[in-house]
């Protein structure tokens, strides 16, 4: 309508804008009428963000003009891409106040779009063009430009209101979402935001929400449209404010997690010196372990305090934005491997605890692992083998198997399973049973595979009758050794690869450690049996005190200890040196089947099974379990060997807890043994070694003492009257 020229006012002295209507148009009266209507609508608005009437008049020529301040600036339409969509939406939303005043004046500006919202030089909004704006809701003709036009506005005999405007700020919200001009309806503009790839929520609402057809259907006006806008700039506010948090809290988990490693390889370090201190060295050869002890303490302080630290600004930032994602998902993260630690060491209050905190935080990411669900893969030989899946259940402080279901071996290829403590019973035609527990953890497959191989082993059932009455299976596979907070000198929770062996139910028995000491005697080798004799150390001067005696038949009988018991022949055999009972191993043994002490980890597996439990029957303790201190009124004394049915582990072993502790193979070492990536390494005892490790509790021992992950020592000479020894052998495959 008009032309616009930059001109001196010389009564102000002041650079002016002058808007002059085209020559061309001054003979007619609708756009003459138009172009001063402009003026006295834009003069009656007085508002930052529209640009000021300053004068009016005519020229020589007939020719009505008004003069404005100078702008210089870039419309919406000019900006370049790289502004970020927050300071878009921003400059709308100061354009927003702009024409919610000339609403609330009773004005409608009819074309709203991207090339009439101009930021000023110094950051200032405004809203420019108002040639064609109305004065009070009427029907003003068809004006604007079509793209940014509601459907009312289109039409000639349509009542043209604030709704209209709404309409156009719409779809100059959608221009600044997709860079094109907004389609011709609300659903193609729903189609539209839903390609051009992730954009937030509530603008796209909000778009959607504007474009409607129907002007009783959008917001009402301009103030309403702004301040939906207002929201969401808030909540970007906050939401940046929160991922500074969130970014910050990073590095201070990370340093919280490197502290607590150096903490533990600390204590690695400290326990490797400590393995070749003994006991009655100088305070100077420990005093390097110590000093690394310490270290690892002032590292565990510090990453507490890190932890902390790094909850607190994860919390804070949620404080400012309750839905940050990246927020919840570092605290999901944090609260799985909280919840996974106290798993591991068996400690259900946390356990409970950080799954609670883990199912407020997470988002679906965990969802898999806290479902506790997992898969078991087994191969059998023979294939046909049927297998009794059962699930261990806690009943009156004992575990206890359940069957859950009966399936073929060849069924069980990624089998699905809750998350828990299984025990598998194998059978086959002709084939020994074989007991195999299994622990399914949370999204983990339980698939038998040796470090370095590819495939699951093969459970091999013995042929039947090859295992003698009490003779166990323990097939090759992984166990939970350690881990056990309350053990004496128990070693961290790892998992270890060990092979397949035949354990006896029974600790050797006084019955068959006579009934060798015979054959020793038949054999012509009667100074040797008289010297493996079980003898009970004498508390005072004099030779120990033997328990057992030749017959008037030439047979070893029991006799009576210090206290005058004479030890019946189903009481485990104590009194009886390491090389004892390494020689009574040799002495059983056949070509077929080599008998030996248990390495102290085959021992623990054979005990345990493979779950981490802390007792045979599992982690909670009473007296009447087993044979121990307090388990009798009146003084401790030892018991047949199947008096406590109650302490007997997943295999079938029976008195690991009590009655007679028991010599292992290997000499001890405080680190615990050798392993290759997960495998144990079977090591003897070297002659050199000064200790050999002993496990399990016995007749006068204290519950700690009874945990299966306690460790002890022993000279190699020692005879106790609580000491006695179990046996072992390796897995062969059936023949035949």
């Amino acid at each position: 309508m008009g032309e616009v020229r930059r001109v001196h006012d010389r009564e102000l002295g002041r650079t002016v804008a002058m808007k002059i209507l085209r020559w061309e148009l001054a003979e007619h009266d609708a756009l003459r009428g138009r172009f001063l209507e402009e003026a006295r609508v834009v003069a009656a608005l007085q508002h930052p963000g529209i640009v000021a009437v300053y004068d009016r008049g005519l020229l020589p020529d007939g020719r009505p003009w008004f003069t404005m301040p100078e702008v210089r600036g870039t419309t919406l339409a000019e900006l370049d891409e790289g502004w970020p969509l927050r300071r878009l939406v921003g400059v709308l939303r100061s354009a927003c106040n702009a024409v919610a005043y000339a609403h609330e004046a009773g004005v409608v500006h009819r074309d709203l779009k991207p090339s009439n919202v101009m930021v000023g030089a110094f950051g200032q909004v405004l809203v420019l063009d108002w040639g064609i704006a109305l004065a009070d809701a009427a029907r003003g003709g068809v004006a604007g430009t079509p793209a940014w036009m509601a459907p009312e506005q289109r039409r000639a005999d349509g009542t043209v209101g604030p709704p209209a405007d709404v309409y156009a700020l719409g779809g100059t919200l959608f221009t600044l979402l997709t860079r094109t001009p907004p389609p011709g309806s609300a659903e193609e503009a729903r189609q539209a935001l839903a390609e051009a790839g992730p954009l937030p929520d509530p603008l796209v609402a909000l778009v959607l929400d504007a474009l409607q057809p129907v002007p009783e259907r959008r917001p009402p006006d301009a103030d309403a449209f702004g301040a939906r806008l207002s929201d969401w700039l808030e909540g970007e506010a906050r939401r940046r404010a929160a991922l500074s948090l969130v970014e910050r809290a990073a590095p201070v988990g990370e340093r919280a997690r490197a502290l607590r490693e150096e903490a533990a390889a600390h204590r690695r370090e400290a326990r490797a010196l400590l393995a070749g201190v003994q006991p009655f060295d100088p305070v100077e050869r420990k005093a390097p372990a110590w000093d690394l002890e310490a270290r690892a303490r002032e590292a565990e302080r510090a990453a507490t305090l890190a932890e902390t630290e790094h909850q607190q600004l994860l919390r804070a930032a949620l404080e400012q934005d309750a839905a940050l994602p990246e927020a919840h998902a570092a605290l999901a993260d944090l609260y799985q491997g909280r919840m996974a630690e106290a798993e591991a060491r068996r400690d259900a209050g946390d356990a409970a605890r950080f799954e609670m905190l883990l199912r407020a935080h997470d988002r679906g990411r965990h969802a898999g692992w806290l479902a506790g669900r997992g898969a078991l893969s087994l191969r059998c030989d023979p294939p046909g083998a049927t297998v009794e899946i059962h699930r261990y259940v806690l009943q009156r402080r004992v575990l206890v198997p359940q069957r859950v279901a009966t399936v073929r071996a060849e069924e069980l290829r990624e089998h699905p399973l809750e998350r828990g403590s299984y025990l598998l019973v194998l059978r086959a035609p002709g084939r020994a049973e074989v007991r195999y527990p299994a622990l399914i953890e949370r999204a983990e497959h339980h698939d038998g595979v040796a470090p370095g191989e590819d495939i699951p082993r093969t459970v091999v059932l013995p042929r039947a009758g090859a295992p003698g009455p009490d003779d166990l299976v323990v097939p090759a596979g992984w166990y939970l050794r350690g881990g056990d907070p309350q053990a004496t000198d128990g070693l961290p929770r790892a998992r270890v690869w060990v092979e397949g062996m035949v354990v006896r139910r029974w600790p050797v028995l006084v019955g068959e450690y006579l009934a060798w000491l015979d054959r020793l005697v038949a054999e012509g080798r009667g100074d040797e049996a008289q010297a493996r004799v079980p003898r009970e150390p004498q508390s005072g001067p004099g030779a120990d005190r033997p328990l057992a005696a030749l017959g008037p038949a030439g047979r070893y009988l029991p006799q009576p200890d210090g206290e005058g018991v004479t030890w019946p022949l189903d009481w485990p055999v104590t009194c009886v040196s390491w090389d004892d009972a390494r020689a009574f191993a040799d002495g059983v043994s056949t070509p077929a089947a080599r008998w030996r002490l248990p390495h102290d980890h085959e021992w623990e597996k054979a005990a345990r099974g493979v779950d981490g439990r802390f007792f045979p029957w599992g982690d909670d303790f009473d007296p009447v379990f087993t044979c121990m201190s307090r388990s009798r009124r009146g003084p401790p004394r030892r018991a047949g060997v199947d008096a406590f049915p109650t302490d007997c582990g997943p295999y079938g072993v029976r008195g690991a807890a009590g009655n007679a502790a028991e010599w292992c193979l290997n000499g001890y070492q405080r680190e615990g043994p050798p392993f290759e990536a997960g495998r144990l390494l079977p090591t003897r005892a070297h002659p050199s070694d000064p200790f050999r490790v002993t496990r399990g509790g016995s007749w006068r021992s204290s519950e700690a003492v009874c945990r299966l992950s306690s460790r002890f020592v022993g000279r190699p000479q020692d005879r106790l009257s609580n000491l006695g020894f179990r046996l072992v052998r390796p897995l062969s495959p059936p023949t035949g």
